[in-house]
């Protein structure tokens, strides 16, 4: 598969040169920070109709996890 198709190996082989050329020109990470989102939180539960789960509505998932994420990098940031 091609690098173009996510998670196919050449797309792996490419995301790992580039992380190790960034290393190579910046240094290695001083920390590793892993954000995720989860599906009870008051924004997702609050947008969901009776008897739908969170994985039914995959665009309020994304929706609440790209505003607590800018949310955060803005705190990080200051």
């Amino acid at each position: 598969l091609p690098a173009s198709f996510l998670g196919s190996r050449q797309w792996s082989s490419e995301n790992i040169a580039d992380g190790l050329a960034l290393a190579h020109v910046y240094g290695c990470a001083t920390f590793w920070i892993t954000f995720t989102t989860n599906p009870n939180w008051p924004e997702i539960q609050s947008k969901l109709a009776p008897g739908q789960t969170a994985a039914d509505v995959p665009t309020v998932i994304a929706r609440a996890f790209k505003q607590r994420l800018n949310l955060f990098l803005n705190i990080l940031c200051k």
